[in-house]
């Protein structure tokens, strides 16, 4: 790291919970419980088909 001029501190824990979805795609992610209460992702969830190329893509 000698040298380095740009130096990054990364919470890869719940790193998939800190990318955000797009305005767009919110709706898709929509999940309704037996009681009617209607759950959106705001940001985005492990277990999408692109969710882990996305994640790479953005570290």
């Amino acid at each position: 790291m000698s040298g380095s001029v740009i130096y990054s501190a990364i919470d890869l824990t719940d790193g998939f919970y800190q990318i955000l979805m797009r305005e767009s795609d919110i709706p898709l992610t929509a999940v309704s419980t037996p009681s009617g209460v209607l759950w959106e992702c705001l940001v985005m969830p492990q277990g999408l088909k692109n969710a882990p190329a996305t994640f790479n893509r953005m570290v």
